[in-house]
């Protein structure tokens, strides 16, 4: 802890500031606000984890330790795909994807059921809330890098970049509607309960057909010459666009319509599209670009991904203490 000129205390590590003593005590005042609209998660995963919670975790588990645990099995399918398919376009056996789709419901799982033992316990924290948003955002990344190698486009850096933006882009601009609203909103529809449904049953069908990667190229119907990987990456940038016309709105919202305030409101996603731009164009536009791709193709979304993790972390951290 130090001081600056005008007497008032912050917390820093090395020369940058984190959270200021007035932003520690928003933090301990600070109360979780949000909704999943969904109808699976309203009928089958919160009910799922509530039965899991009341009978299989003891009352002295803390809800930290679940969010940790549940990063084990995302690690697990992660490591195993990136063992066989480190290009994101080789073949894996088919029996990995039936693990890395137990692997990813057994995460969504893990992180229904933390929330449910925090409130369970009165053990609720803003700790816990930034360890569970860390965590989902680490799982962004793990994940998005199991989708390229399910779709086998390891040889198309557009369709790897359009696979990364589908992931990332929702997850960041629900963090930033989130510091402007105060509250968690998700819709009827919605990537952290459906869409990581869909993504299970993706990865189960990889598991269960004879060739996943001749399936992903064939025609969803035919004649059309739409594939079922083009078909899939085309679903979920339409998701993305409708997600973040909801996020803007809502934002909209509560900044008026004001220039100026809904100006600032624009400053603080300026990094996100900046590292979208400057990594999109060097990846697709530059010789350097191409070649780490072709050599080292993981290594480029794993850099863009820290640095979406960062962001979106520290836009949560702004939000729990209530500064800019």
């Amino acid at each position: 802890t130090r001081q600056d000129s005008g007497g008032r205390a912050h917390l820093q590590l090395g020369g940058f500031r984190y959270i200021s003593e007035e932003g520690a005590r928003n933090a301990l005042e600070y109360r979780y606000s949000g909704c999943d609209n969904s109808l699976m998660y309203r009928y089958f995963c919160s009910p799922l984890a509530e039965v899991l919670v009341r009978w299989c975790v003891p009352i002295w588990v803390a809800p930290n330790l679940i969010t940790c645990l549940g990063l084990l099995p995302s690690l697990l399918g992660h490591g195993l795909i990136w063992y066989y398919c480190q290009d994101l376009r080789s073949p894996c056996p088919r029996w990995s994807w039936a693990v890395v789709g137990a692997c990813t419901f057994i995460y969504q799982t893990l992180d229904n059921m933390d929330g449910k033992q925090a409130r369970r316990t009165g053990t609720s924290s803003p700790l816990g809330l930034m360890l569970d948003h860390g965590a989902d955002a680490l799982n962004i990344v793990l994940s998005t890098l199991n989708v390229m190698a399910m779709l086998q486009v390891g040889n198309a850096p557009h369709e790897c970049f359009l696979v990364y933006l589908a992931s990332a882009t929702p997850f960041f601009f629900a963090t930033w509607e989130e510091y402007y609203t105060g509250s968690l909103y998700l819709g009827v529809f919605n990537g952290p309960t459906d869409g990581v449904l869909i993504l299970c049953a993706s990865q189960l069908v990889c598991a269960f057909v004879e060739d996943y990667t001749a399936w992903w190229g064939s025609e969803v119907v035919a004649g059309t010459g739409i594939s079922h990987r083009h078909f899939a990456i085309g679903f979920y940038l339409i998701c993305v666009f409708g997600t973040v016309l909801a996020n803007f709105a809502a934002v909209l919202r509560v900044a008026g319509f004001q220039a100026r305030r809904f100006g600032k409101t624009l400053l603080d996603i300026a990094p996100f599209v900046a590292s979208l731009g400057g990594g999109g164009f060097w990846l697709l536009r530059t010789a350097s670009g191409a070649q780490v791709f072709a050599r080292q193709p993981r290594l480029i979304f794993w850099l863009l991904g820290f640095a979406f993790i960062k962001l979106a972390v520290h836009l949560q951290l702004a939000h729990i203490c209530g500064e800019a």
